[in-house]
């Protein structure tokens, strides 16, 4: 049986075994936190494309998410959501269920085998994942097979929540659904992890390579011991050193009151 839940109740409740309320909010909270700063990044904006099925109600937007670590790197979000009796009169996708695409790393080793298994992956976009990360369970990231936060998910759902891209007056231009035309502008999940780990790596080096680069000798004189004596002028005599004498004047001590 599949597993039915709207984009909100899986942000508000995304499964993490163990979590309490308050742990949920928390993830919630930096999870917003990072993806403001991502979008400040961004110019305060992110790509996506919106496509529509009349016949059956369905909708989808396909969100362009920024790594957080590599300046113009992007994964690939889509949300699908699933129209289903009455949900046609609603004027809002609030209370649509989902699936989801995503081909962030941490989405594929983690959760993938997951949301296939519960039927949350978009089937039209599964040959995108790869039979790997799907058919192989992830003992070691997720062994208890649960539902839990997906970076990139969360940033999707924000970017919606933030341009009102729930409310159905904003899809009056989305494009009628064609998995094909979608799927040529997505790239498989492997391809972008080795992108991603090329890039990281790239990355890397340069990061290195500036932490070496020799720095121009700085004055760092830290008393009079340092400063070279001045030399005297010819014709110029040398005087004596002038004696000076201090006068102290003797108090009585202050008490506190």
């Amino acid at each position: 049986m599949s597993v039915e839940t709207t984009f909100a109740n899986y942000i508000r409740r995304p499964g993490i075994v163990g979590s309490t309320t308050p742990q949920i909010k928390l993830i919630e909270m930096d999870a917003r936190q990072r993806y403001e700063r991502i979008l400040m990044r961004e110019g305060g904006s992110l790509k996506f494309y919106q496509y529509k099925d009349d016949k059956n109600d369905t909708y989808y937007i396909h969100i362009k998410v920024p790594s957080e670590v590599l300046d113009k790197f992007y994964y690939d979000v889509i949300i699908k959501f699933c129209g289903h009796t009455g949900t046609e009169s609603y004027p809002t996708l609030t209370n649509y269920n989902i699936q989801v695409f995503s081909n962030d790393p941490a989405f594929c080793y983690t959760y993938a085998y997951v949301f296939n298994k519960e039927g949350m992956l978009i089937k039209d976009f599964a040959d995108k994942i790869g039979p790997d990360f799907l058919k192989s369970k992830p003992r070691e990231r997720n062994p208890k097979e649960t539902f839990g936060f997906v970076k990139s998910l969360y940033f999707a759902y924000f970017f919606m929540e933030q341009k009102k891209l729930f409310e159905k007056r904003w899809w009056d231009k989305a494009k009628p659904y064609k998995a094909d035309a979608i799927s040529r502008n997505i790239m498989k999940a492997d391809s972008k992890i080795v992108k991603r780990q090329r890039e990281a790596e790239q990355l890397r080096k340069t990061e290195k390579a500036t932490k070496q680069t020799p720095q121009p000798p700085r004055n760092t004189f830290t008393g009079s011991d340092h400063v070279k004596p001045a030399r005297v002028a010819s014709g110029v005599r040398k005087t004596g050193t002038v004696k000076t004498t201090k006068t102290v004047r003797t108090t009585k001590a202050i008490r506190k009151r």
